[in-house]
């Protein structure tokens, strides 16, 4: 078998409606379940801030064990965030045209997003949607990918066609 550590990432605004809990409530099921993966995550954290995620979530991620917080990446990096990772996360609850999930595409990763407006543009057979605000579900998915690397493969090439496709 595949002992490939699967790398998940997420790029964006630590803030409750780009679903940030649900992304740590996802990931510590999965933890508790004894899976193998490791969680990057890119973005701007300012405590106290309307919508930031509370500092019990941010300390959380920050005394993770398989949550590597890189902080603001500047955009000249971003692709290099994308190449290091398998799998990219948004589990917005509402977007316009997620730019991170399109950027993380046109690096050939494949995309586990919420089916809310913007997002379910970006999905084509290259991901999978799932319910904004339900963590239980997005773990499941996540799961997938660490159950069956092999599938991140095909996503990836349908990633890169879906952006070639329509945007």
């Amino acid at each position: 078998t595949n002992k490939k550590l699967i790398k998940f990432c997420f790029a964006g605004n630590l803030t409750t409606s780009k679903g940030m809990q649900d992304l740590l409530k996802a990931s510590e099921i999965l933890f508790r379940e004894n899976k193998k993966f490791e969680l990057n995550i890119a973005g701007k954290y300012l405590p106290n801030e309307n919508d930031y995620i509370p500092l019990t979530y941010f300390k959380k991620i920050q005394e993770s064990s398989y949550i590597n917080f890189h902080g603001l990446i500047d955009h000249s990096e971003m692709n290099n965030f994308y190449v290091n990772s398998d799998v990219f996360i948004l589990p917005s609850h509402g977007e316009g045209l997620p730019k991170s999930a399109l950027e993380a595409a046109s690096n050939g990763l494949p995309l586990i997003l919420t089916d809310v407006d913007g997002c379910n543009d970006c999905i084509d057979s290259n991901g999978y949607l799932v319910p904004a605000k339900n963590s239980f579900e997005l773990a499941k998915k996540m799961g997938k990918f660490i159950t069956n690397p092999e599938i991140i493969e095909s996503m990836s090439y349908k990633s890169l066609a879906m952006i070639k496709e329509k945007f």
